[in-house]
């Protein structure tokens, strides 16, 4: 117990030295990285469907009952992996983006913008730093970057270029950094304790209207949560609650601080998954805001829908096995 409560120490620490992204708008590429660790020449698929309703508006703490703005995203995300070995595998992801962005005044809808298009994609390697079978104890480290695939140049109905968070892609490559923690516990072994912790360093894009320049925050996230496996008629379903955090520093344009972005959000993420057999599961997820902190006044989060379907194949022998449960 003392080693789990010193590494959650760790992982919380280390998003506060490096935490500074965008503003609370929604594509949810960094909470959907990383598919289960699974034994060596294995494929892994999963293809996921996220809606994140921005419809709140704030300024700091303090909720703005105006109903004037409101944003909306949608995001299909399919990822790939392939076990190199037991330890060490690499993961594709691949995001399809549409991002709705309506203002009203008086009752009427004055401004409605609309964007879709291919998003940034991700290429992340993944290793298994220590594992402890006998205590169902797993610690696994990635590095990946984000290529900058997506557009960043979209116009709107006047040809003119959108703004950075309306955009499917930032134009910039950056940096990620994952590091995660699972541990079995003793009076109940089908329950599970994780924690995980997300860095991106965002990249900058020279080229953002024209000649200027536009660059994220760095984004930080950690996860701290409970999962079991239930069997229901021979069924095993997978519930998991944990608690998100969030953090994020302003944008910056041309080397200075963007008003209106930037902030801290703290959700309650319930999650349940249903295995079909031993290599199909479909899931099901969600964001419940719980605390939020915006700088200036923003848009922030109302609640976030997340489904998907996951498939696995073992080309090892013809032989499977039912991979961990990855939140």
């Amino acid at each position: 117990m003392k080693k789990l409560i010193i590494i959650s120490f760790l992982l919380f620490l280390l998003g506060q030295i490096a935490a500074q992204t965008c503003c609370s708008g929604g594509v949810p590429t960094a909470n959907n990285l990383g598919l289960p660790t699974a034994e060596a020449k294995t494929i892994q698929v999963s293809l996921n469907y996220d809606v994140n309703a921005l419809n709140t508006l704030k300024s700091g703490t303090d909720r703005i009952e105006s109903g004037t703005r409101s944003r909306l995203t949608r995001t299909l995300m399919l990822q790939t992996g392939f076990s190199v070995t037991d330890q060490l595998s690499f993961d594709v992801f691949v995001p399809w983006i549409r991002q709705e962005r309506e203002i009203r005044f008086l009752g009427q809808v004055s401004d409605l913008t609309r964007t879709n298009g291919l998003g940034d994609l991700v290429v992340l390697g993944k290793y298994i730093l220590h594992r402890q079978e006998n205590k169902g104890r797993i610690i696994t480290g990635a590095l990946g970057t984000k290529l900058p695939t997506g557009s960043s140049t979209k116009l709107n109905n006047n040809n003119l270029q959108l703004n950075a968070d309306l955009q499917p892609g930032s134009g910039a490559w950056d940096g990620i950094f994952l590091l995660e923690f699972q541990q079995s516990l003793g009076f109940r072994p089908t329950t599970s304790f994780f924690a995980r912790t997300i860095l991106t360093a965002k990249g900058k894009n020279n080229s953002y209207l024209g000649n200027n320049s536009y660059q994220f925050g760095t984004e930080w996230q950690s996860y701290f949560g409970l999962s079991d496996k239930i069997l229901i008629r021979n069924k095993l379903v997978e519930p998991a609650l944990a608690l998100r955090l969030r953090q994020a520093a302003p944008d910056r344009f041309n080397e200075e601080n963007q008003t209106g972005t930037g902030g801290r959000w703290a959700f309650l993420n319930p999650a349940l998954n249903f295995w079909a057999d031993q290599n199909l599961s479909f899931s099901v997820s969600g964001d419940i805001p719980v605390f939020s902190y915006v700088k200036d006044t923003q848009v922030t989060p109302t609640y976030r829908i997340n489904v998907g379907l996951f498939y696995k194949l073992s080309l090892k022998n013809n032989q499977t096995k039912l991979p961990e449960f990855n939140f």
